[in-house]
């Protein structure tokens, strides 16, 4: 095994590593899911989300290098 191998197989581990890990974290991870089922999930779930804004961009018309 030659250095560049050895160098992908602990980018590789690393990136594996790190995955497993989120997704350990994720199970045991507690806290509000927004189920309804609690005062604080309720009133988040009231709450109305802003609407996002929408932008709309023209192209200006072209104009001839003649003109000032």
């Amino acid at each position: 095994m030659d250095w560049q191998q050895l160098i992908v197989f602990l980018i590789v581990a690393a990136a594996a590593t790190y995955l497993w890990r989120r997704s350990v974290a994720s199970r045991h991870k507690s806290g509000c899911g927004g189920c309804g089922g609690c005062g604080s999930a309720r009133q988040t779930a009231a709450e109305p989300r802003p609407e996002p804004e929408l932008v709309q961009l023209q192209l200006a018309p072209r104009r001839s290098p003649h003109e000032p």
